[in-house]
């Protein structure tokens, strides 16, 4: 381990020297401590905070993190810009932690996200295409002509010109779209024609 106690920074620039990779240099600023670390091809520094723990790393990239692993060298955290923190897979940027936000760039999966059209587990993000409640995309039917015979949790209904049960008249035609609640109670409902 080498340490800067001084005020100013020291870089670690061999030169073709054999101890370490000539083409690479190493900073180490004031008040640092530097770990050097054999790769089994050439060295790399890992910068410590003296005193304090934290641990200081190169900014990286996607296809070669900043905190890495020996054996899955373009996986880990790297830093894409002033306070950023990414997260790369394979060489690929896939997750991005900003003050503005998170982004992320796989699909969702997990018990944390919706299983079907029909979940109704609290606290899991929606799909797309599903919504809330059960709404399944079953699309418009076949007029009808009782309101009372839709039975599902949440579906689409076409009225012929002599519908009735609706919440409202509708001689024209048209369609409702409801909504139930737990208890098959209407939550809501949208008649248009």
């Amino acid at each position: 381990m080498i340490q800067n106690t001084g005020s100013g920074t020291i870089t670690l620039d061999p030169a073709g020297a054999d101890l370490l990779d000539g083409s690479t240099s190493l900073p180490l600023l004031p008040g640092r401590a530097l770990l050097l670390i054999c790769t089994g091809s050439g060295w790399a520094g890992l910068a410590l905070q003296a005193g304090s723990g934290a641990v200081g790393a190169a900014d990286g990239s996607a296809a070669a993190p900043g905190l890495g692993f020996a054996l899955d060298s373009d996986t880990g955290i790297f830093r894409p810009a002033a306070n950023q923190l990414g997260f790369a897979a394979g060489g690929v940027p896939r997750a991005v932690l900003s003050a503005a936000g998170l982004q992320l760039d796989v699909p969702l999966t997990g018990t944390a996200v919706s299983e079907s059209a029909l979940d109704t587990t609290a606290g899991r993000l929606a799909r797309v295409g599903y919504a809330g409640l059960g709404l399944t995309g079953n699309g418009i039917g076949a007029p009808g002509n009782d309101a009372n015979l839709c039975l599902s949790t949440a579906f689409n209904y076409r009225f012929s010109t002599s519908g009735i049960n609706c919440p409202i008249s509708n001689p024209y035609g048209g369609s409702l779209h409801v909504f139930r609640g737990v208890g098959g109670d209407v939550a809501s409902y949208r008649l248009q024609q």
